[in-house]
């Protein structure tokens, strides 16, 4: 197993594992005693990164109780070989932590919901379990941000390697991962700005931790999933009751304003819109200022 930077045993000290089906996923939780008036911030993570996303945003609200994990599969949770990736597992999981940190709290807070990328299908999973009646009843959602992810798969702009890693060649350019290609197609991603050497070691080692990057053509497999359940997941951002804000780094190379962003648009044509000029596919590592200027503007307004 790689050392890791310290930067990344910090953030990993400053969490905690807790067990889901038998295996161990990392959480960074704070309590800060919600009320009925202060949610419990939920921060859902996108591909092929983890929960380290958040790290210059989680300081940004001190009042807040808050709560984001890797999924299986992803940062610092386990990683096994033989498990199915799915969006239904992944939404199993977050459920499940979301449930058991609602109660910790003395009234059980409303929820809201911060995804990004594949966090946007996986939260999109659950609106619809929420619209079904199969949510949790411990679980009250008062609103959901949704920023810089490929929900619409006929519109999504993938990178080369996302390409091959779908491909029946998939399970190869797994087993062939290395940091200078990993680096250089989440650099393509992400927008003009490129990681600095830091973030670069910091995100491959994020990936290379418990073999990860052996993974990603099965982690990957929820992309398929996109398509194949398009009518419950899109359908759950149309009809949803729970109110939905769209935010958008306009400089994103995979999920493009001009193609997903208008499909988001058409597809809740109420909801309002964050831009995020100049900034690409994580906004919130580009520019935490103007990421936390957005999401602070929306809770506001709860």
């Amino acid at each position: 197993m790689p050392t890791l930077t310290s930067r990344v045993q910090k953030w990993k000290d400053m969490g905690h594992n807790e067990d889901f089906k038998g295996h161990k996923v990392h959480c960074f939780y704070r309590h800060k005693g919600a009320t009925h008036e202060t949610p419990l911030l939920v921060f859902i993570h996108g591909f092929p990164t983890s929960s380290y996303d958040w790290i210059k945003i989680i300081d940004k609200f001190p009042t807040f109780s808050m709560l984001t994990f890797d999924f299986l599969g992803f940062g610092l949770s386990d990683k096994p070989s033989n498990l199915n990736y799915t969006l239904s597992n992944h939404a199993d999981l977050a459920v499940e932590l979301v449930e058991r940190h609602v109660t910790k709290e003395n009234i059980r807070p409303p929820v809201y919901i911060i995804a990004h990328d594949m966090g946007t299908s996986i939260c999109s999973e659950i609106l619809a379990r929420d619209l079904d009646g199969s949510l949790s009843k411990n679980i009250q959602i008062i609103g959901v941000l949704l920023f810089n992810g490929n929900m619409i798969m006929s519109k999504a702009s993938l990178v080369l390697g996302q390409r091959i890693l779908r491909s029946r060649l998939g399970w190869l350019l797994s087993y062939l991962s290395n940091k200078p290609f990993f680096l250089w197609q989440l650099s393509t991603a992400a927008s003009n700005k490129p990681l600095n050497p830091e973030e670069g070691d910091d995100q491959w080692n994020l990936l290379n931790f418990n073999a990860g990057n052996k993974r990603l053509h099965k982690t990957i497999q929820y992309t398929f999933e996109r398509v194949e359940k398009e009518d419950r997941l899109l359908g759950a951002i149309r009809n949803s009751p729970i109110p939905i804000s769209f935010a958008w780094g306009m400089e994103d190379q995979v999920a493009t304003a001009a193609l997903q962003l208008q499909g988001w648009m058409e597809l809740r044509p109420s909801a309002p819109i964050y831009e995020l000029p100049g900034l690409g596919h994580f906004p919130q590592l580009d520019d935490p200022e103007s990421f936390t200027h957005v999401l602070k503007s929306i809770l506001q307004q709860i």
